[in-house]
């Protein structure tokens, strides 16, 4: 008779602790990618914030580059030659300049322009930027203007090459007839203006000879026309009086003098950054309760403020601090709450704030502005009616869908109409998203940015409270 054992000694199988660990594997993985997604997403912003900045620089840097040598063949290494825009790496093909950890490739191209209101002349070069036909009499100067152009491009990892351009135009100083500005002043000289007590900037020009008018201008737009007496001109810019406030950021002031034929000098410009305040309160707070995914989605207006570097939204709990649900760029202005995904019934109230930062001048701390005004979400296990009829057709420019209206919705959800809908790619997830359409009326889409290969599409309809119905697809081309 075999004695019976007195417990059980098994262990776990094989496969059940290789279930395990791919379980344990996957969750890591998808909270890595999470992390990666946002570090890129930051550098990308910081990229083209460089790029930018970049492209600035070496269009005010080929204003000071002397007229005759902004050819072609001489801009390069004259640009090159001033201060933060040497080449980072001469032994490579190219001009290549490092910014925040990015190389940046930059190219420069210039021509002239003959302006054709005072006739066209003989362009035996090709330095020209075009070659119209030969007036008669020809002009005897055709050499009016020299238009730069700086391109920067770089690339990121993993991603297709992106590129920022900006265009300027500088005045021939000996062909044009018009007064030069020969000095610009500015009261108060402190950069940047902090002072809540500052209500204006004045301006003084002073011109080679006495000028017939005196144009300035803020960011390009004319502000003040001057009929000077002498050979200087005055404008004084309201930043905060008789009604007028001008919000916080950068701005450019140019001021360009003419004679009474109305040729033009030489611009001259400088630099205004104004940094009195916090932001102003985030405007434009709206949102809902996406009954598909669970999650709390919102959006907002842009702050009007040129120097807000990022947003920050805060849910409200009942009890205890705002809790950090979302922190964005500049350029991103929506939210989705991915912690209320559980234990939230039918009916339940949900209140978001949000905010836009800046940075202190003294000591470069982020600096919140006001709260914008509360947002109440309401969850509900509602979705609107999805749309019907999804199909794609390849096109040249790439795959296009196409789709029905969704049925309006039924009582009592009547009233909460589709206000746009979502398209999907190769996915069904929060990141597959590409895009949405701008209003109910829009049933069509075209991905110009599918890329190689074949793609699978899903479209939505997301409500007035922003619930999104079920997925309508998958379909190919």
């Amino acid at each position: 008779m075999r004695t019976a054992r007195l417990s059980d000694q098994r262990g776990f199988t094989l496969i059940e602790l290789m279930v395990t660990m791919v379980i344990v594997l996957g969750g890591m993985a998808a909270t890595a990618a999470m992390v990666v997604g946002a570090n890129d997403t930051t550098s990308s912003t910081k990229a083209r914030e460089a790029a930018t900045g970049l492209t600035r620089e070496v269009v005010e840097g080929s204003r000071a580059v002397a007229y005759p040598r902004l050819t072609q063949n001489t801009v390069l290494s004259e640009l090159q030659a001033q201060n933060g825009l040497a080449d980072s790496r001469p032994n490579d093909a190219g001009w290549q300049v490092e910014r925040r950890g990015t190389v940046f490739t930059v190219n420069v191209a210039t021509c002239s322009v003959d302006d054709p209101r005072d006739g066209i002349g003989d362009h035996p070069s090709s330095s020209f930027c075009s070659n119209p036909s030969q007036t008669s009499p020809p002009d005897s100067a055709p050499d009016d203007y020299k238009r730069v152009v700086s391109t920067v491009s770089w690339q990121p990892q993993g991603r297709p090459e992106r590129s920022v351009r900006q265009t300027a135009i500088i005045t021939n100083p000996t062909n044009s007839s018009g007064p030069q500005i020969v000095s610009l002043t500015r009261d108060p000289v402190a950069d940047p203006i902090v002072s809540d007590s500052t209500r204006a900037v004045s301006f003084t020009a002073t011109t080679s000879t006495k000028a017939d008018a005196i144009k300035w201008t803020v960011d390009g737009v004319a502000k003040h026309t001057d009929a000077p007496s002498s050979l200087t001109s005055t404008y004084s810019w309201p930043i905060d009086s008789g009604g007028t406030y001008v919000v916080d950021g950068t701005y450019v002031v140019s001021v360009t003098a003419y004679n009474a034929q109305g040729r033009a000098g030489t611009t001259r410009s400088v630099t205004v950054k104004l940094d009195r305040s916090r932001p102003k309160a985030v405007d434009g707070l709206t949102g809902g309760w996406n009954a598909r995914v669970l999650k709390s989605e919102l959006e907002w207006d842009s702050n009007p403020e040129s120097d807000v570097v990022k947003y920050r939204v805060y849910r409200e709990p009942l009890v205890g601090s705002p809790q950090l649900v979302c922190e964005t760029p500049p350029t991103q202005t929506e939210c989705i709450d991915s912690v209320p995904d559980r234990g939230y019934d039918e009916g339940t109230t949900i209140d978001y704030y949000a905010v836009a930062l800046d940075q202190d001048v003294s000591s470069g701390a982020l600096r919140e502005g006001a709260p914008s005004p509360l947002k109440r979400v309401t969850v509900t296990t509602n979705q609107p009616s999805r749309p019907r009829e999804l199909s794609v057709t390849s096109t040249t420019e790439g795959p296009q869908l196409s789709w029905s209206e969704a049925p309006a919705p039924l009582l009592p959800y009547a009233g909460h109409e589709t206000l746009f809908y979502r398209i999907y790619r190769d996915g069904q997830q929060l990141t597959d998203r590409i895009e949405r359409t701008g209003g109910p009326a829009q049933r069509s889409f075209t991905d110009t940015n599918a890329g190689p290969g074949t793609h699978n599409y899903w479209v939505t309809t997301v409500d007035t409270r922003y619930s999104e119905s079920a997925l309508l697809g998958p379909v190919g081309p």
